[in-house]
């Protein structure tokens, strides 16, 4: 599903160094002032907690780094931490630093940062997040994993903090996030061109939805705005049927929300379908009915050529064939 993406300036359009520096103290030396190493590859290893939102990296990402690298090097440095006998710990950059075991570099250009833990695994997150192809549910998912870090929560205990938003009234929310407990996570949000509730209330559900409507939307067969639609349908088939259709015809949120009306309608008392039908008028039967119109005049069919009545018979199949998934769908 081809849709444009809207643009914004975020924390995620930042290079790494600026997502790093941004979470220190305003104390700490940038990265970009403390100096780059060259250290042996063989002397770095991966954290045993090393998050990774994403189930992997894939061996084609790796492949696609590793001509650059032996064109041009390593343009940006990973980000590493001391370990004991002259080990180090990699923190950021897996990508670059699988790409050049693969390229054959005995050394990679390196940033060492003295730093705890959970400054380590926070830093790590960062540089996730701020991957331009990470889908909704990865950024999502990577969002409520840093903030459960900052307040030392586990994310099931974060998203309940999260949920407590959603019945708050904006007062209400404005004076939870003012307190001490929320002030950092706050603050993170600002930069991340984000609000606290709206991320509980439009985001977060996100992750507790059917895993055909989560991999439509980590594959970008969907938006969000698709899923929110989809996820209405209680009914597991229906719900799957639905999720196809929007796939293959391409459905504008608008479109797919008309659609949704009317299978709900099928499900209303008598009574009540009278009054709902009249308001709501759905394009497809709008265009459905100019195709009849054109359908019933001969004329057209006649000045067609017979290449172009055969492509029009091929397109009448096809439209029978999703009227008929369409059918079952709404019965």
């Amino acid at each position: 599903m081809s849709r444009k993406k809207l643009q914004s300036k975020s924390v995620f359009d930042m290079p790494s160094e600026a997502h790093i520096s941004f979470f220190e103290s305003q104390e700490a030396t940038p990265i970009e002032e403390q100096p780059m190493l060259m250290l042996e590859i063989e002397a770095i290893e991966f954290a045993p907690e090393q998050p990774r939102d994403r189930k992997y990296i894939s061996e084609q990402e790796i492949e696609e780094l590793v001509p650059s690298i032996h064109r041009h090097g390593v343009l940006q440095p990973i980000v590493v931490r001391r370990k004991e006998a002259g080990r180090y710990e990699l923190i950021a950059g897996e990508r670059r630093y699988r790409a050049s075991l693969k390229a054959g570099l005995q050394t990679i250009p390196a940033v060492v940062k003295d730093v705890s833990d959970n400054d380590a695994y926070e830093i790590a997150l960062i540089e996730n997040l701020q991957r331009k192809d990470l889908n909704p549910i990865e950024k999502t998912s990577g969002i409520l994993k840093l903030c459960g870090q900052m307040r030392n929560l586990t994310t099931k205990e974060m998203s309940s903090e999260f949920y407590s938003l959603t019945n708050m009234t904006q007062s209400e929310t404005h004076n939870v996030v003012s307190l001490p407990a929320w002030q950092e996570i706050n603050r993170v949000f600002n930069n991340l061109g984000k609000e606290l509730r709206s991320f509980a209330v439009h985001d977060l559900p996100m992750l507790g939805w059917p895993m055909e409507v989560q991999d439509a939307l980590r594959a970008g067969h969907i938006q969000p705005g698709h899923g929110r639609v989809i996820t209405k349908i209680k009914d597991q088939e229906k719900r799957k049927e639905l999720l196809q259709l929007a796939i293959e015809e391409d459905l504008s949120v608008r479109e797919l929300n008309q659609l949704y009306k009317k299978i709900e309608m099928v499900s209303l008392p008598t009574s009540s379908k009278k009054q709902f039908s009249s308001k709501v008028t759905h394009p497809l039967v709008e265009r459905l009915s100019h195709f009849c119109k054109l359908y019933k005049a001969p004329k057209k069919w006649d000045s067609l050529s017979e290449e172009l009545q055969g492509e029009a018979s091929q397109l009448q199949n096809e439209i029978d064939e999703r009227l008929q998934r369409l059918e079952n769908l709404l019965k």
